[in-house]
């Protein structure tokens, strides 16, 4: 049920920078993400159709594009060291900066209330 209700979450706060997020909730939306893609990657594999028709694998991508964005922003913001959404821009270097933040993604969050709102963990 749990996992159900981080994955509503990521839709319903799709265009949610503010706040802050768990690291259990930003790894069950993550987790979603990898096992959707990878369904609809060996579906299309084995599939008969030409590989130039395969254009549903970059349309799932863009729709959960923002909203993995946006939990990567608020759990972000739960973390003592880093806080700042603008570290996003890491993305932009190929390979070793998504690693870098999922390394940060994984940390244990800030206790108790931060600037960028209430603990998450009180929440939950």
């Amino acid at each position: 049920m749990f996992m159900l209700r981080a994955v509503a979450n990521g839709f319903k706060k799709a265009f949610v920078f503010a706040g802050r997020s768990t690291r259990l909730d930003f790894w069950v939306w993550f987790g979603f993400v990898v096992l959707l893609v990878s369904g609809i990657s060996l579906v299309l594999y084995v599939s008969p159709v030409p590989v130039e028709n395969q254009n549903l694998q970059y349309i799932v991508g863009g729709i959960l594009a923002v909203p993995t964005l946006s939990y990567m922003s608020r759990r972000l913001h739960d973390l003592p060291q880093v806080r700042q959404t603008a570290w996003l821009a890491l993305l932009l270097i190929p390979g070793v900066g998504l690693l870098v933040l999922l390394a940060w993604c994984a940390g244990k969050g800030h206790y108790g209330p931060n600037r960028y709102g209430r603990d998450p963990m009180d929440e939950a």
